[in-house]
Order: structure tokens, then C-alpha cells, then sequence
């Protein structure tokens, strides 16, 4: 039986969790390749010159596409604004499109054109509205992850001890660190800090830069005193 799919095992394997497979980033660049090779493919079916329109819309059918958008263009309540923005990006393209389509098709009527105008009003509505609150939960968010503190604690490092502090969340370790390594892994961030997010995106490679992006360590206080500042 022919496959349903363009996918290899281990990338179908990958995309539907059912065992770990090697170089996931490598099978994502794969996925990518082929998900752009399947448009490119759309594009070249329907603007050929040798089928007809019939055979175009036989491939390309309401039902086809129905399925194929009915995922993107679902509400999911479940997930956040900015999860939900490609999703409502897609809503606004098609109902555009659409508005643009009915606008060349019926040129001249009266009728048309009004509720076109009122249509194009309510998508720059909604654009406006969802672009405050991407904004107002990205604030939220940042306060959160500050528990609502406004300004960093004074930080003062102990004899023997290094101290991590977090610029993001202002948390800091608990100062029983003999070593800077050891603070930075002993500091526990907020919930919501944009650090942890960034060390699990990153996953296993080289988190050096995230951490010089975020983390300032406080050597002991003995180090402090001869002039040391912190790193």
C-alpha cells in the first residue's frame, strides 16, 4: 500500500512521538525541506498552461482545502494570544482575499461596496486589538516573573560563597556556592522568567550566551573587597 505521506519513518516517528530518533533538528530541517517542496508543487499544478481548470479544481476542491485549514483557523481557547496569532494572521489573509475577490467580481454595486468598507473596518479592529493585548500580556508576564517587584534586590555576596542573581526575574541563589558555576546552576528563576524558556528552547547546546545574557555572579565578599566586580 502506498504511503499517505511524504514523510520518512524517523520523521514520522519524530512528528508523532512514538520513539526518540536521532538528530531531531536535523529531521526538523528535513520536514521544513519538504513542506516548502510541496508548495513549490501547488504552484507549479496551478498555473501550468496543460490541464484544465476542471482537473485544477478536482485537485484543489473546497473539501481538500476545508480540511487542510481547518486546523489554522480554529480557535483554541486553551492557548494564549501570541500561540493564537499565526491562526488569527490567516483568518484576517483569507477574509481579505475573499473581501478582494467579491470586490473584483462585483465592481459597481452599491450594496457590495458598503459592506465591504464595513468588513475592512472590523479587520482593522481586530488587528488593533489583538496587537494590545499580545502587548498587556508580554507586561503581565514580565511583572509575574518579577513577582512584582519593581527594582532588584541589594545583593551582597558572602565569605567563600558566590551569589547568581537573575537581571530578568531578580531572583537570587542561596549563598552556599563554592564556585560561580555552582550558583549559577543552584538559582531557581520565577515561573514565568524568560531565562528557563530560553535554556529549554536552546536545549542541550551551549548555553554560555543565554547565560551572559541574563545571569550576573557576585564573587565572595573577600574577592569583592580587593576590587573584584561582579561578572
Amino acid at each position: 500500500m502506498k504511503s499517505q505521506h511524504l514523510l520518512s519513518n524517523d520523521q514520522h516517528q519524530y512528528l508523532t512521538s512514538q520513539t526518540d530518533v536521532p538528530n531531531p533538528s536535523e529531521q526538523r530541517g528535513r520536514i521544513e525541506e519538504k513542506v516548502n517542496q510541496a508548495f513549490a508543487t501547488f504552484d507549479i499544478i496551478w498555473y501550468s498552461d496543460i490541464i484544465t481548470q476542471d482537473y485544477k479544481d478536482k485537485l484543489f476542491s473546497v473539501e481538500k482545502l476545508m480540511n487542510f485549514l481547518d486546523d489554522f483557523t480554529r480557535y483554541n481557547n486553551q492557548n494564549n494570544k501570541i500561540e493564537e496569532q499565526n491562526k488569527q494572521e490567516i483568518c484576517k489573509m483569507m477574509v481579505e482575499k475573499g473581501l478582494s475577490y467579491f470586490q473584483d467580481r462585483y465592481k459597481g454595486m452599491e450594496l457590495i461596496k458598503d459592506n465591504l468598507k464595513q468588513a475592512s473596518s472590523l479587520l482593522s479592529a481586530i488587528t488593533f486589538l489583538t496587537s494590545s493585548e499580545i502587548t498587556e500580556k508580554g507586561d503581565m508576564e514580565f511583572y509575574r516573573a518579577r513577582k512584582r517587584s519593581i527594582e532588584p534586590q541589594l545583593v551582597i555576596a558572602e565569605k567563600d560563597y558566590w551569589v547568581a542573581e537573575c537581571k530578568y526575574c531578580f531572583n537570587t541563589s542561596i549563598p552556599h556556592s563554592n564556585t560561580k558555576h555552582g550558583a549559577i546552576k543552584n538559582l531557581k528563576h520565577t515561573k514565568a522568567c524568560r531565562f528557563t524558556k530560553a535554556i529549554k528552547k536552546r536545549g542541550a547546546r551551549d548555553n554560555e550566551d543565554i547565560i551572559q545574557r541574563y545571569i550576573i555572579s557576585y564573587p565572595p565578599s573577600e574577592k569583592t573587597k580587593k576590587g573584584i566586580r561582579p561578572e
